[in-house]
């Protein structure tokens, strides 16, 4: 059974030291289902107070879902998948708005947006995505921006922190031998372009979460 929305901003409040508001059951005869605000956040390199984001429980739902799909192969979520969900969303949209000396031009968004779209339907199927997004009621249209967005953090992190989007053969190799990844029962040669896509995602996640670790103190996160 999925988590309740009232589960989800409960959680939120949790996560970095709000506190929950009881969210009263409602009337079945007269509910209408609607987004809400699940966090609201701001940091210095964003603009300050002045210009908060936010996160809503649909996308936060949604991110949640991609989460277990990846991490359990289960649609639903619990709330170690939310606490993950929220982290990254975080750490992508701040990293999405940091300054590059040269913006990417559009190709280079759309292939790196791409890739990274692939790198999760390799894992959890392009059923697994539709159905995410079903279940939250996320439109074709916000799946592209949320993947844009996430292009705009990788391509960041790429030119200003490490670089992640074009992993070497070398390293490609040396990863199908030593570490744990889904394609190891199979040749090299046939998985390499798959292998990539894996390793750019799962290097891409580890310097998000890794920064915005860094950028905690600097990152306040409300609730409503």
């Amino acid at each position: 059974m999925s988590l309740a929305r009232a589960t989800i901003v409960a959680l939120a409040c949790a996560l970095l030291g709000g506190t929950a508001i009881a969210d009263p059951a409602p009337n079945k005869a007269n509910f209408v289902t609607a987004d809400r605000v699940a966090a609201r956040w701001y940091a210095p390199e964003t603009g300050g107070p002045s210009r908060p984001r936010f996160v809503t429980e649909r996308i936060l739902g949604f991110e949640a879902r991609l989460v277990s799909l990846v991490e359990e192969g289960d649609l639903d979520y619990q709330e170690r998948h939310v606490r993950t969900a929220l982290d990254l969303h975080v750490g992508r949209d701040l990293l999405a708005e940091l300054p590059l000396e040269k913006e990417p031009d559009a190709s280079t968004m759309t292939r790196v947006s791409a890739a990274l779209r692939q790198a999760m339907i390799d894992r959890i199927g392009e059923d697994g995505l539709t159905k995410a997004a079903a279940a939250e009621g996320i439109s074709a249209a916000e799946i592209g921006s949320l993947f844009r967005r996430d292009a705009r953090a990788a391509i960041y992190v790429d030119r200003a922190i490490n670089s992640v989007l074009s992993p070497s053969e070398n390293q490609l190799r040396d990863v199908f031998r030593t570490t744990a990844n889904p394609y190891r029962d199979r040749p090299f040669d046939s998985i390499r372009e798959d292998l990539s896509r894996w390793l750019v995602s799962e290097r891409v996640k580890s310097s998000e979460l890794g920064y915005l670790q860094i950028a905690r103190s600097r990152v306040v996160l409300t609730y409503p």
